[in-house]
């Protein structure tokens, strides 16, 4: 399988989690593996929304939410599962 982890020279990880909406407006469960590597590479934690808005066009607006960090000892007690219910929570309240 690929790894997750993308480390770069600044000592930063990138971790891409891609989510999906179910068929209606609810959100899916989110999948707490992801998180595990977030909390290994004890680095802080950007949450990302992207927003399509529905338009019948070619091209569909877009909107980019950048939640605020979330540093590693904020969330350095929390289970893979727990951290993955926090962000899904930071994700909804954006929408």
């Amino acid at each position: 399988s690929a790894k997750p982890i993308i480390p770069s020279p600044n000592g930063r990880v990138s971790v891409i989690v891609v989510l999906k909406r179910s068929f209606g407006n609810e959100m899916i469960e989110f999948k707490a593996g992801a998180f595990k590597v977030a909390l290994r590479s004890k680095k802080p934690l950007v949450p990302i929304t992207l927003i399509k808005h529905k338009k019948k066009r070619i091209f569909s607006k877009v909107t980019i939410h950048i939640h605020k960090s979330l540093e590693y000892t904020d969330f350095k007690h929390l289970k893979s599962k727990e951290l993955s219910e926090s962000v899904k929570q930071i994700i909804e309240d954006a929408l």
